[in-house]
Order: structure tokens, then C-alpha cells, then sequence
């Protein structure tokens, strides 16, 4: 509480009221007997002493732990596995440790997913109402083979504007909020994950 010798403004920390860290990856590594995770962030500089059993984990594993005992200036952090995401080798397991190390909601609720399974497959008539049809038209996706998902099209026509040709574009753009009403298991998961997040084997999608 102060300034310092250039003037600006100086304090010391009093109390740390939430942690930000609750869970962290790492691989796990039996010392001499003791089991300790070490963490994939490199920013995290010290060893995770597990206090509890390791279950089928094996060394060597990528694991998430969920920290029990925050570290402080005398002693190390301790946790718990909450998740053996598996081999470091593993196809995606880049994905897996990102997802998890970013805070990327990964999992959509119970609610959520019941939901989504009563959501017609077909348009209905309800979903026509003040909508114009054009089904009849050879829309054209512009989304890849390979794309993730499958909601823009196009179609184009040569048409005459008095004396010049021209061409008519129809833009289609999947009305996917038509299906999500507010406040919602699918709308309260979809505000969490606010978009949907691409990596470049696998989305984490923001609709279930």
C-alpha cells in the first residue's frame, strides 16, 4: 500500500480468495514409490503429490487431477485422478489436453442431451409458418466433404434486368435458433460455450 521509488502505485497480497486452477494435466510418475503428476503447463512449476490410489492409471499416462490441497510456500500441491485421458501417443491426445487445459466445456448436460434427442428430424408445419419453402431449389452446400457440419448453401441463376443479364444468388443459412428456445437445457449449455470450437480432428460443438 503505497508507491514506489518511480511513484506507482504498490500493494502486497493479502489473502488469495478462489484459485484458479482446479484441475490440472499432467503425466503421471511413480518416485521411488510415490505417486506425482507432472504438470503439462510448463507455467505450473511444481509436482502434484496424488494422495489418493491410482486405480488402472500406468506411469507415464496423461491424467487430470483435481487439486485437494492448494501448494503454499512450505508444501507442494496434492490432488486426486478425476480422469485418465490416456497414452501421450494417443491419436487426438493433443485435443484432449487442450480441451481440458482451455476450460472447454467438452460435455453437455443430461438435460441438454434429452432434449436434443425430441428435436424433429424432418421440418414440420409448425416450422414453415411465415417461412418461404424453397426445398424445390438445387441449393449447392459450400461446406466441404470433410466440414464439421452442413448449414450454408447456394444456388444461382442467370436472369435479364432490362437490357443487361445478371445473375439471382440465394444465400440459405440454417435457422439452428429456431430449434433452441430460450432458456433451455440447450440454450443455458450453448450460452456457456458461446461458439463452437474447431481443432483440427474433431469440434467441440456449441449445440448438443
Amino acid at each position: 500500500v503505497g508507491l514506489d521509488r518511480r511513484g506507482r502505485p504498490e500493494g502486497t497480497i493479502v489473502e488469495v480468495v478462489s484459485r484458479a486452477n482446479t484441475h490440472v494435466i499432467g503425466r503421471l510418475v511413480n518416485e521411488n514409490g510415490a505417486w506425482l503428476v507432472a504438470p503439462e503447463d510448463k507455467r505450473i512449476s511444481q509436482d502434484i503429490v496424488l494422495a489418493g490410489p491410482v486405480g488402472k492409471a500406468k506411469a507415464g499416462q496423461v491424467v487430470s487431477v483435481e487439486l485437494t490441497e492448494q501448494p503454499s510456500r512450505y508444501s507442494q500441491p496434492v490432488g486426486k485422478i478425476a480422469e485418465v485421458l490416456g497414452d501421450i501417443d494417443d491419436p487426438g491426445m493433443e485435443i484432449e489436453i487442450a480441451v481440458r487445459k482451455y476450460g472447454v466445456p467438452h460435455e453437455f448436460s443430461e438435460a441438454a442431451k434429452k432434449l436434443a434427442t425430441k428435436l424433429p428430424s424432418e421440418v414440420g408445419a409448425d416450422d414453415l409458418l411465415e417461412r418461404v419453402d424453397l426445398r424445390d431449389v438445387p441449393l449447392v452446400t459450400i461446406d466441404g466433404e470433410d466440414a464439421r457440419d452442413f448449414d450454408d448453401a447456394v444456388y444461382c441463376e442467370p436472369v435479364t434486368q432490362g437490357p443487361t443479364p445478371g445473375w439471382r444468388l440465394l444465400v440459405a443459412i440454417a435457422d439452428v435458433g429456431h430449434y433452441v428456445d430460450t432458456g433451455s437445457a440447450i440454450d443455458i449449455d450453448a450460452y456457456d460455450r458461446a461458439t463452437s470450437v474447431y481443432f483440427p480432428r474433431r469440434v467441440i460443438p456449441m449445440l448438443p
